[in-house]
């Protein structure tokens, strides 16, 4: 848990756990931190419901099930399963973990989904073609100017700034999964997205220190539970 923090302050500063048997060991236990946290979170949110009557979040949680009942009924549960588990989890740890090693092939993948992805979640045709037309900009522009010493230089100074960043834009764009923005659910939300947020900080953790793969299993692994809870 200590390491986890320190991780926070400084997500850069120890090498990578080598070998696949300490990497999945370093996973696991990582999973165990990960519900430690999400359970310290929940309890909170039941001290503060207690404290304050605010039931919002009974809100957020029908507004999530109605979301998923939508999904079951347009794909099946199959279909939900394989969105929320495995397409969903791949293609938000390429958009918003890759590109923060800051190794120039991880940003030249990563970086043109998350255009995608965001174009994707506006949902408009001119915004999808806009952002096709700025990730070919994007690599054209990068493929001739942009070095790996660039990134470097990039990930020593605004590093720590940048994986904060994304981590809450990654948890700000699960607001949909609650339905349209209501004010008055604001306690839902702050619960609702600090989970998610938490979970973000995570999978960076294990993405940055173990590796892709076990990122993005770790990612498998914490929406099965939570949609297979749901269904």
């Amino acid at each position: 848990m200590k390491e986890f923090f320190c991780f926070l302050l400084s997500p850069y500063g120890k090498p990578m756990v080598e070998g696949w048997r300490s990497k999945a060991r370093f996973t696991l236990s990582s999973l165990g931190v990960l519900f430690v946290l999400l359970l310290s979170i929940a309890a909170l949110q039941t001290l503060y419901i207690f404290v304050t009557n605010d039931h919002s979040n009974s809100m957020t949680a029908l507004y999530f099930k109605g979301g998923l009942r939508f999904i079951i009924a347009k794909h099946g549960i199959a279909g939900l399963l394989v969105l929320g588990c495995l397409i969903g989890p791949f293609l938000e740890e390429v958009a918003f973990r890759l590109p923060l090693t800051f190794n120039r092939n991880h940003v030249f993948i990563g970086i043109p989904v998350l255009i995608l992805m965001l174009a994707f979640f506006w949902g408009s045709w001119y915004a999808l073609i806009g952002a096709v037309l700025l990730v070919g900009g994007i690599l054209y522009f990068a493929s001739k100017k942009v070095g790996q010493e660039h990134l470097d230089t990039l990930k020593q100074k605004h590093g720590l700034l940048l994986l904060h960043a994304m981590a809450l834009l990654f948890a700000l764009l699960h607001i949909g999964n609650y339905g349209d923005f209501d004010i008055t659910r604001l306690g839902g939300y702050i619960f609702s997205i600090g989970s998610i947020l938490t979970g973000a900080y995570i999978f960076y953790y294990v993405r940055i220190r173990a590796g892709f793969i076990y990122g993005l299993a770790l990612h498998v692994a914490l929406n099965s539970f939570m949609l297979i809870r749901f269904i």
